[in-house]
């Protein structure tokens, strides 16, 4: 096998690890953690709360700003914002072993949401910047 065939083994091996990873709804390590209180909404209630948990032994930092994802042929397909949405920038910060709590409507960011699985990440900062992904469910 040649060098560059070995390199291409390697970075397919290494991006599909991280996709593992990334499937599970939370950081790679469970330091940082985001659920939802309910995994299912209906196309009408778009109200989601959620909740995320700090196991890391220091401050960490996140912001308003958040991605959503739709599940398709086994892909995270990005959904775009409504045209108008900007994010303010605030900086959120979480003590080691505490639990912030938040609500959103999704319906300000997103015009609709068709019946599927769908994800939410957030990128929060610590030593390093982590991103934390949390599952929910559209339903008719």
């Amino acid at each position: 096998m040649n060098r560059k065939s070995f390199l291409l083994l390697v970075m397919l091996l290494l991006l599909t690890g991280c996709v593992s990873a990334i499937s599970k709804g939370r950081s790679n390590d469970d330091a940082l953690i985001m659920q939802f209180e309910q995994t299912q909404l209906s196309q009408i209630d778009m109200d989601l709360n959620y909740t995320i948990e700090n196991n890391i032994n220091q401050q960490c930092t996140y912001g308003k700003m958040f991605t959503i994802e739709k599940l398709e042929d086994e892909t995270w397909i990005n959904i775009p914002y409504n045209e108008k949405i900007a994010f303010i920038m605030i900086a959120y910060l979480i003590e080691p072993t505490y639990i912030d709590k938040h609500t959103i409507n999704l319906s300000h960011y997103v015009d609709s949401l068709p019946v599927g699985l769908y994800r939410m990440s957030k990128q929060v900062l610590c030593d390093k910047e982590i991103t934390i992904y949390a599952e929910f469910e559209i339903i008719s």
